[in-house]
């Protein structure tokens, strides 16, 4: 009886997906609406509507099948506060892109409505952002790629890519490379006294220099099928490695100080995150908070989310800046959302730090000038990934790379060359280059 049944149910599905174009009809309303933007002191906007419909459970539509319903009208809303979008502009079905000079400066929040009159339908965008500010010429850096090989008792790493203290300044480094059998490999080299130390075989390796570059900050995976780190402390003068205590957890991320002395540290239990700040040398660890079952925790709201990461010291060593990655889902989406915090590094209540203050836009890699006044990161605002600014003092927020012509291309911002300059990089997915820029900033 089974038997039959399953040919049965196997019946019903191959004559359902054959008679699908029966169901699909000729023309269907779009479900959705794609909408990006470029910023510049002359806003550009296209978008593209797009859906499909379903004959059922058991077959897929075929694209060739049906065409997509132009509507009577596009609608263009836009507005400086993301809770008050007014309507701007109408245009035509055959219009996918718009362009307009508004107001220099500005951030603008943009939203693309398609209007179906004789159907009683309309099909919204998602809220992108915009600036109008004029985006900053980039000027090329040349790093050298000089490639470089350390002999491991006959066993010969090729490097890749290295860690430096600052770019474009081979004073010292670490290495991480490739063997003949694939295998990732990490050493240290510095260039003015040709030290050099072999670290280990791991399948990946990281660095944190410290701010006089006389210490390192070494963290190694253990393997391939473990997220467990072990981390190091390197002294560059004596290449003595001290292995940070993990204090039977795991350790999720580690920071010195500007003066070299102190160490803030993330640490993961499998359920809770804490934060404690070492003091390099006497070992003395200085609790400051665990995010689930801490009452300072739930006073300052940072309980209860996926995970704690250190930003960043102050610049007068005055605090610990904290990073709060809070998952949720949204019509159906998983999203997350970045909220920065500073706790004082000797004791106290997290306080909520000033930040993008900007929610579902996948902002993340967020780091703070020298002199604390702006931050950088990246954002999906107008939906690419590129970098962004905010000044904490007059609140201005602008774009300042455009690299929407590259599709494969990854945009990563490296460092901070002072107040008003950055320095980021693009790496081409498809050919494997790397290329960097510093930005002056408005």
């Amino acid at each position: 009886m089974k038997k039959y049944s399953l040919i049965f149910a196997l019946y019903i599905l191959i004559v359902g997906c054959k008679s699908k174009d029966k169901i699909i009809p000729n023309e269907i309303l779009p479900s959705n609406i794609f909408l990006q933007g470029i910023s510049g002191e002359t806003v550009q906007l296209s978008w593209q509507i797009s859906g499909a419909p379903f004959c059922g459970w058991e077959c897929f539509p075929d694209p060739n099948s049906y065409t997509i319903l132009a509507p009577d009208y596009y609608e263009i809303f836009l507005g400086t506060d993301i809770k008050s979008l007014k309507s701007y502009k109408k245009a035509s079905s055959l219009t996918l892109n718009w362009k307009e000079t508004l107001t220099a400066n500005q951030a603008y929040y943009f939203k693309v409505k398609a209007v179906y009159q004789s159907q009683g339908k309309e099909i919204e965008s998602s809220v992108i952002m915009v600036s109008t500010n004029k985006i900053p010429q980039r000027s090329p850096i040349n790093i050298s790629n000089t490639i470089y090989t350390f002999d491991n008792q006959g066993d010969i790493f090729t490097s890749i890519y290295f860690r430096s203290p600052k770019l474009g300044q081979n004073t010292k480094a670490v290495f991480i490379g490739k063997n003949s059998k694939d295998e990732m490999g990490a050493w240290f080299y510095d260039f003015t006294t040709n030290k050099k130390l072999w670290l280990w075989k791991s399948p990946s390796t990281n660095a944190r220099w410290s701010a006089d570059e006389s210490k390192v900050i070494i963290n190694r995976h253990i393997d391939d099928k473990s997220p467990k780190q072990d981390y190091f402390i390197l002294d560059v003068a004596t290449l003595k490695m001290t292995q940070l205590l993990d204090y039977g957890k795991s350790i999720y991320g580690a920071v010195f100080s500007p003066d070299a002395k102190y160490i803030a540290m993330t640490l993961w239990d499998g359920t809770d995150y804490s934060l404690l700040n070492l003091e390099y040398g006497t070992g003395k660890t200085i609790p400051l908070l665990s995010t689930n079952n801490d009452f300072k925790a739930y006073v300052a709201g940072t309980a209860n989310f996926n995970h704690l990461s250190i930003a960043m010291w102050g610049i007068q060593q005055e605090k610990i800046i904290l990073l709060k990655n809070i998952g949720y889902s949204q019509n159906g989406a998983s999203k997350f959302n970045l909220e920065s915090y500073s706790i004082n590094p000797f004791g106290g209540t997290p306080v909520r730090e000033p930040d993008f203050e900007e929610p579902d836009w996948a902002e993340y890699s967020f780091q703070r000038s020298p002199d604390g006044k702006k931050i950088i990161f990246h954002s999906f605002r107008n939906n690419y990934y590129a970098l962004w600014v905010k000044d904490l003092t007059t609140k201005k927020i602008y774009q300042i790379t455009s690299d929407v012509d590259c599709s494969a291309c990854n945009t990563s911002f490296q460092e901070w060359k002072n107040n008003n300059e950055i320095i980021y990089s693009t790496s081409n997915g498809n050919t494997n280059q790397s290329f960097y820029y510093s930005v002056k900033l408005n």
